[in-house]
């Protein structure tokens, strides 16, 4: 068991809480990032099929990244361009940054299937290979304790129904892995380990996983059973963690140069646009998370 440390609980999530936000059941089904053109990358919110997009946040100055939606969806967290992990309240438009203890940037926050627990990445940039740290922060009390603390990244953890850990880690040398924690108490499992650079990976119900992998030349979609490889799925400029969406996966493409949203299919591997109702303004989109 890993020592704990508490900082004063999430103000603005009690707040809502009482003031009886949180039983309501907002239309809000995918948190992502978007940047609009000549300003900055900011905090989007949209329903399920794209057809209604919403600015959440407005910072010229700062970017945005990595969104997490809560199961309830009331709540995203998500991380600055500054290295602060951020918390934004749907119902009330209300932001408040936690006060985390640690010497690193925080990035890739996510969300236990209660919404009881936040997990994030603290990174520590050095001279070597770049260290990380993953924390849980309870939500109701403040605590936070480390969960991983590995020689590498750990990037965009995720957690599935059972409490199950999934993350990827890699060095400046570019050996990549794929781990998994099955319980706070137990050591980091290597699930695969190829020549693949990994960015993200995430749970399907039932266990099976996607991951996004590049070998270098190319960008794939893996889908994993019983830590073996199922099918491999060349998908162009895929990028960042792909997050299980009403039977397929949502994932970040990159075209041209500029990010978009794709909904794929499993069963074919085809891509098309999660939104065709975007602001012209709005010229890209990433890193989505949904519920």
């Amino acid at each position: 068991m890993h020592a704990m440390k508490t900082i004063p609980p999430a103000a603005i999530l009690l707040a809502a809480i009482a003031s009886g936000a949180a039983a309501e059941t907002p239309a809000v089904r995918v948190a992502f990032c978007g940047y609009t053109q000549g300003e900055s990358w900011d905090l989007w919110l949209g329903s399920a099929d794209g057809s209604h997009l919403e600015r959440a946040t407005v910072t010229p100055e700062i970017d945005e990244r990595t969104p997490a939606l809560s199961p309830d969806r009331m709540t995203v967290a998500f991380t600055t361009s500054r290295g602060d992990l951020q918390l934004y309240v749907i119902a009330t438009k209300t932001v408040q940054s936690l006060p985390l203890p640690g010497s690193g940037r925080f990035a890739w926050p996510t969300w236990s299937a209660d919404g009881k627990n936040l997990y994030y990445v603290e990174v520590l940039m050095g001279k070597g290979p770049d260290e990380g740290r993953i924390w849980r922060y309870v939500v109701s009390s403040g605590a936070i304790e480390k969960v991983a603390d590995q020689p590498e990244v750990e990037g965009w953890p995720s957690v599935s129904s059972d409490g199950a850990m999934l993350f990827t880690t890699w060095t400046q040398a570019q050996s990549c892995g794929l781990w998994s924690i099955a319980s706070p108490d137990a050591a980091p499992t290597l699930l695969w380990d190829k020549s693949l650079s990994l960015s993200g990976a995430t749970w399907f119900p039932g266990g099976s996983l996607a991951a996004v992998a590049s070998d270098g030349r190319s960008q794939k979609v893996l889908l994993l059973k019983n830590g073996k490889l199922d099918r491999e799925i060349d998908v162009p400029g895929a990028s960042g963690r792909p997050v299980a969406f009403d039977g397929s996966l949502l994932l970040t493409r990159i075209d041209n140069g500029l990010a978009g949203i794709h909904v794929m299919d499993l069963a074919s591997g085809r891509t098309r646009a999660w939104s065709t109702s975007a602001p012209k303004d709005l010229v890209q989109m990433r890193d989505a998370d949904c519920r």
